[in-house]
């Protein structure tokens, strides 16, 4: 008789949970708690467990997965992670997945990571989940998809072990179809892995503002450093980006230091967490997505930016 391994998958939105049933032999018993009615058996090989789970009734919700023994005893706590993208994520990604725990050593403050449901996955001692080096990179229609690794951390923050981030990119370099994104503040230590990552891939990072923000960067390089960088990635011919969230108050100069960097193109969006950050005025936002875009830049506006501007924005 095969043995198994009882999985609970929680979604975040409305708590609503999923049993899991994984027999060593591949086959996958699904079963939503609250829909005994739905009952459903099929046969997987066990590394598409994960999108299997994911794709069930069609949702696009984050989703935790912990695993638990048979008798419904959690066990290891902090299971597998990866997540159809949805909710404040970039609507350009499909996917995500962390393989890191711990507390990221940049410790900005408004950082969503440590916050919510998830954040008890991320405190504590740095640590590789090896099980997550196991996750399927695929999905149920056999797509390519825009996997975001490490969207809970940073891959090439400085005291990550450079052993697991080669772990890490070998595993995102077994399924080349996908574009993978990789975004980090510390783009130095990132270029000295561009030849271990693979073929398709778009490099970001953050540029919140370009003002001196005492307190509210954490321990992340310096903008300056960060923009020269992403700089340096692009005039290498990678594909790059910036990401301005949160948005904080910025100076005159801010969109000709973004398009002296020449990102691919830019994101924009606002503090989800209210963390009483220093914020520019909707019309200061609006005069940077048009200076931006007036010299040809592809500016992508998050929905959590009507806050600020004061109407809807689609993604």
């Amino acid at each position: 008789m095969a043995n198994t391994t009882l999985y609970t998958v929680k979604r975040i939105r409305d708590g609503r949970q999923i049993d899991i049933r994984l027999h060593d032999d591949g086959e996958i018993q699904l079963r939503w708690a609250r829909r005994p009615e739905d009952a459903t058996r099929m046969t997987r090989p066990a590394a598409q467990c994960v999108a299997a789970v994911m794709t069930v009734d069609d949702t696009n919700d984050d989703v935790i997965i912990e695993r638990r023994t048979e008798d419904g005893g959690q066990r290891g706590g902090d299971g597998m992670s990866v997540t159809k993208a949805s909710g404040n994520m970039y609507p350009w990604v499909t996917h995500c997945h962390t393989h890191l725990r711990g507390t990221c050593p940049h410790a900005c403050p408004y950082c969503y990571a440590s916050k919510g449901r998830a954040g008890r996955f991320y405190q504590g001692e740095l640590r590789l989940k090896l099980d997550e080096l196991q996750s399927g990179y695929g999905n149920r229609e056999n797509r390519p998809g825009v996997w975001f690794i490490e969207h809970m951390f940073d891959l090439f923050a400085d005291p990550i072990p450079t052993l697991w981030i080669i772990q890490i990119l070998n595993h995102c370099r077994q399924v080349q179809a996908n574009t993978y994104v990789f975004q980090s503040r510390n783009g130095q230590r990132a270029r000295g892995f561009l030849d271990l990552m693979p073929d398709n891939r778009i490099i970001g990072t953050t540029v919140e503002t370009d003002l001196p923000q005492a307190g509210f960067c954490g321990c992340a390089p310096d903008w300056t450093e960060r923009l020269y960088e992403i700089g340096t990635l692009a005039a290498l011919g990678e594909q790059t980006y910036i990401t301005i969230e949160p948005i904080m108050r910025f100076s005159k100069r801010f969109a000709k230091r973004i398009l002296d960097a020449r990102p691919r193109f830019v994101n924009i969006g606002a503090d989800s967490k209210r963390s009483g950050l220093p914020e520019p005025t909707g019309g200061e936002v609006d005069e940077l997505v048009c200076e931006l875009r007036r010299a040809g830049m592809d500016v992508r506006l998050k929905p959590n930016l009507s806050r600020i501007i004061g109407r809807e924005v689609q993604a």
